[in-house]
């Protein structure tokens, strides 16, 4: 596709990942033609940045790009009932083959921005890696035009690479939110103010990125402090949630630093 051409984009969905989509693509240059939101509550959300909020498949227009931005276990079945010709369709899923797609008249390709997205924050797009993945050469040009246009960080993958990433983003994104909403409740229940720790969350995120990870854990597990840890464990005794996950964290810190210390 010629660079002057204007690209028209088309979304289905109506969750953050669209809706960061959405709006990234419309501060630049590649305002979507049209998004489909089945839920009507949050159609208005997404009129600032489109031609037309649609709900049902019978509504879309020809596109060169369809972005499935939905839960993984409907993207199959979708890519089969578009009526759509000669568009190239493409999921945002980390976990999923880029096949998964695949339709009889269309062409098929991954878009996968590495980044958790919440609608009332605004991360800088230019910096978030985008993994992209198509069937064809034509495709997959063109998925580098579009996601050249948001980001410096674009990213040639495969199936392999993608689901390893996402893998890790579950620990890295969700699990550590996990971990940090564990210790706020912990702290609610011991009524003690969880915005004590923001400075510390904050070195944590920053030590991660900045210094090598083997050398940068601290803690008792890596200390080999027991007696910190027995008493950690009395506190937490009706905590039984919590108290398990301390232990399956300490464990697997102290096995990695002290391996000759563990059968």
């Amino acid at each position: 596709m010629e660079q002057s051409k204007k690209i028209k984009i088309a979304i289905i969905g109506g969750g953050n990942v669209a809706y960061h989509l959405a709006r990234v693509f419309t501060s630049n240059a590649l305002k979507p033609d049209q998004i489909l939101v089945r839920n009507k509550l949050l159609r208005e959300s997404f009129e600032p940045f489109c031609n037309s909020v649609i709900h049902t498949l019978q509504q879309l227009n020809s596109c060169d790009i369809l972005f499935l931005a939905v839960n993984d276990d409907a993207v199959s079945e979708l890519s089969k009932q578009i009526k759509l010709k000669n568009t190239l369709i493409v999921h945002t899923s980390g976990s999923l083959n880029a096949d998964a797609a695949a339709s009889t008249d269309n062409s098929y390709g991954v878009f996968y921005p590495l980044q958790t997205f919440s609608k009332a924050r605004f991360p800088d797009f230019n910096e978030i890696p985008v993994f992209i993945q198509a069937g064809d050469d034509n495709s997959l040009e063109l998925l580098k035009l579009v996601a050249g246009k948001i980001t410096k960080n674009v990213q040639l993958s495969d199936d392999h690479i993608r689901k390893s990433l996402h893998i890790a983003a579950v620990f890295v994104s969700n699990f550590s939110h996990a971990l940090f909403a564990l210790a706020e409740d912990f702290l609610k229940a011991e009524t003690v103010s969880f915005a004590h720790l923001h400075p510390l969350i904050k070195e944590t995120a920053s030590k991660a990125v900045e210094t090598d990870l083997y050398q940068s854990q601290t803690g008792p597990a890596r200390r080999n402090d027991f007696r910190t840890i027995e008493n950690h464990l009395k506190m937490l005794a009706q905590h039984p949630e919590k108290i398990e996950i301390y232990k399956i964290l300490t464990s697997y810190i102290h096995h990695k630093y002290h391996p000759d210390k563990n059968e």
